[in-house]
């Protein structure tokens, strides 16, 4: 098991086995209130984690550029190798670490070159004096994809495909 995510689901995989499952099993023959302790352990484990970092990356968006996020995706960001939310707003994009400081914000109108196959994104971005790449690997692509054409411009191609041989 080796990917971008694989904690992800390790931890709801050894939650609900360890807490829902064996726990509640274990603990139903001595209290139902320690079986039941045992299951919304397994739920805070899996979802309330994921719910509370969701909480967090909203905060950090509407602290920072004061608009709510249309779309918040699972994301990994290649070259640094971190782990975060890619997250759309209106007029930006931008990449948000749970832990770590906010470094990559983009306007929707600076993406030249936008690419979402499979679980990868790409975007080409024009900044002050050159064109910067950002390559993500993404958890859903579906929801992602439609808001991101809403909110970004076409995507221009590339230089080699626009010569005429």
């Amino acid at each position: 098991m080796v990917g971008p995510f694989t904690d992800k689901y390790v931890r709801y995989t050894l939650g609900w086995l360890l807490f829902g499952i064996f726990g509640f099993t274990y603990l139903l023959q001595y209290s139902w209130l320690l079986a039941t302790g045992s299951l919304l352990l397994a739920v805070m484990l899996t979802f309330g984690v994921d719910y509370g970092c969701r909480q967090v990356v909203k905060m950090k968006t509407n602290g920072m550029l004061k608009e709510d996020p249309h779309c918040m995706v699972d994301a990994f960001r290649h070259g640094k190798d971190k782990r975060g939310y890619l997250v759309l707003t209106e007029n930006y994009l931008l990449f948000v670490p749970v832990l770590g400081k906010v470094r990559t914000v983009v306007k929707a109108t600076d993406i030249v070159r936008r690419d979402v196959d499979g679980l990868t994104a790409e975007f080409t971005v024009r900044t002050k004096h050159q064109y910067r790449s950002f390559t993500f690997s993404i958890l859903t692509a579906q929801k992602f994809k439609t808001v991101l054409e809403e909110t970004t411009s076409p995507s221009l191609p590339y230089k080699g495909k626009m010569l005429k041989r």
